[in-house]
C-alpha cells in the first residue's frame, strides 16, 4: 500500500510506524497532521517450522524493537 502510494497510485492510511522512514526520505508526505488512536493488537505469527529461520528471526526482532506507545 505505501509503495503504491509513493508510486503515485493514490493516497494511503497507514499506521505512521510504518510509514515514517518513506516520510523521513521524502518519498510519502502526510496529507495532514490528524491521527488516529488505535487499540488494535498485532500478533506475529509463523508456522512452528520457520521459527528458526534468518528471515524469520530479523523480522520478529525487527518488529519488537520497534518503538510502543505510552
Amino acid at each position: 500500500m505505501l509503495e503504491a502510494a509513493a508510486s503515485g497510485q493514490g493516497v494511503a492510511l497507514a499506521r505512521s510506524r510504518l510509514a515514517d522512514l518513506e516520510l523521513a526520505s521524502g518519498r510519502l508526505v502526510r496529507l495532514f497532521e490528524t491521527t488516529l488512536p488505535t487499540d488494535q493488537v498485532y500478533y506475529l505469527v509463523y508456522p512452528p517450522a520457520h521459527a528458526e529461520r534468518p528471515a524469520v528471526k530479523a523480522f520478529c526482532d525487527w518488529a519488537l524493537d520497534l518503538p510502543m506507545p505510552d
